[in-house]
């Protein structure tokens, strides 16, 4: 009997500590994280057909680090460039 209960205990802890493997790994909505806000400029609207799903379009970007007094919040540039991608599909491979 005592090793009846001892099993059926181990066996319950066990499975308390598992996880389900469809369970969510992060944050579902991204706007939860740091608390920075996110902007996005549109400075030069283009003359050409309308961006939807399955076009390629092209974005140029910049990264600053965060400054808390710097004009614009915009310390060092970390990134800027040019990327292309399908609208519509997935930009970051996997995600």
């Amino acid at each position: 009997m005592r090793y009846l209960f001892s099993a059926l205990l181990a066996a319950a802890l066990a499975a308390s500590g598992c996880e389900s493997s469809d369970s969510p790994t992060g944050p579902t909505d991204p706007s939860v994280g740091l608390g920075l806000p996110f902007s996005a400029t549109d400075v030069t609207v283009g003359t050409g057909a309308e961006a939807t799903n399955g076009r390629t379009v092209s974005m140029q970007y910049s990264g600053w680090l965060y400054h808390p007094s710097a004009p614009e919040n915009k310390g060092p540039s970390f990134d800027s460039g040019v990327f292309n991608f399908v609208l519509g599909t997935t930009v970051i491979a996997g995600w």
